[in-house]
């Protein structure tokens, strides 16, 4: 290793004449290749593993093709003309190297856009995040990162209702969503931010997550913690919640309602299973209905909550048609 340090001190230019005669000695013993080679693999395998695979291949290619250019050649021709001892020798070398890196970087970083994950209306999708991350995705919902994910940071924006079960490795994660960043380093969380909606909810399975938003304001929730944040009076309303693991049984296709009315539960219908949702009276929109429905096909839905709530809930086609059904309404009276 000693060798290698006085390499990166040439290439810094703070060598000392005598270091710069024992670079020169191990050139010339013929062991400089066997300690150079597995280094430089090593730190082209370790560069690897944090480009995503989609890359990879692209900035090798880029690389290559560059290696081969005029350019690239002229280039280092002439950092070698410049250097008349066998350490300058080296410095071309090192020129060259820094050529190799620099066309690395430079393709990194013009591969700049972000992958990103939409799921339509009706469909839900299950990622896993380059870090081991694993996020399910809910409708009519959007997830991006960046290509460089994981290098520095961890860091998503998320559009819609997401659940994440965050890989510790000791990185912070962070959701960005429009109103509210959500911190973290390993734990399961739910985060329902969509753009329409009139509030972002952060729940909390394990772990403990830092909620922060765009005015400032900063929370720090735990387990069984539940965080509204209403997006026009840009007031925050904590909870606990005793039956935390049934906030992501949306996950696993069973359907959870903790007394939303059905002007709500409607905008979730529609998302859910691209249908369009007509009332018959203003008045239908606030009634309420909680439960747990385990089989969540559309019919089966609608089905029960026609049985348990004061209403008629009618599929027709891609229309549900929820009505008032005055006989069970007296007994909700």
């Amino acid at each position: 290793m000693k060798n290698i340090e006085l390499l990166n001190k040439l290439l810094a230019g703070n060598i000392s004449p005598l270091e710069k005669d024992q670079l020169v000695e191990w050139f010339v013993s013929g062991d400089a290749h066997d300690e150079l080679d597995p280094l430089y693999k090593e730190e082209w395998l370790n560069a690897s593993s944090i480009i995503a695979d989609e890359i990879n291949g692209e900035v090798w290619d880029d690389v290559a093709e560059r290696i081969c250019s005029e350019e690239f050649q002229t280039k280092t021709n002439q950092s070698a003309q410049r250097c008349t001892t066998f350490v300058g020798q080296v410095c071309g070398l090192v020129a060259g190297l820094a050529i190799v890196l620099s066309c690395i970087l430079g393709v990194m970083l013009h591969n700049s856009e972000p992958y990103v994950i939409s799921v339509e209306r009706g469909q839900k999708a299950n990622i896993t995040l380059p870090d081991g991350t694993n996020v399910a995705l809910n409708s009519a919902s959007t997830l991006s990162y960046p290509r460089n994910f994981g290098v520095v940071k961890r860091n998503v924006k998320l559009e819609g209702e997401a659940y994440f079960d965050v890989a510790k490795n000791g990185r912070p994660f962070k959701v960005e969503t429009s109103h509210l960043d959500i911190a973290v380093m390993g734990t399961s969380f739910d985060v329902k931010a969509y753009d329409e909606d009139e509030s972002v909810v952060t729940t909390v399975v394990e772990g403990c997550v830092k909620v922060l938003s765009d005015n400032g304001s900063e929370y720090i929730l735990n387990p069984q913690d539940e965080l509204t944040y209403s997006v026009h009076s840009k007031n925050f309303s904590k909870n606990r919640i005793e039956d935390v693991e049934e906030v992501a049984l949306w996950s696993k296709n069973q359907l959870v309602f903790r007394g939303e009315n059905f002007e709500e539960i409607a905008v979730m219908l529609s998302r859910l299973y691209n249908v369009e949702v007509a009332f018959l009276s203003d008045e239908v929109k606030q009634y309420t209905f909680s439960g747990i429905i385990r089989n969540s096909s559309l019919l089966n839905v609608v089905e029960i909550m026609s049985l348990t709530a004061p209403v008629k809930c009618k599929l027709s086609g891609n229309m549900i048609v929820i009505s008032e059904d005055p006989e069970r309404r007296a007994l909700y009276e």
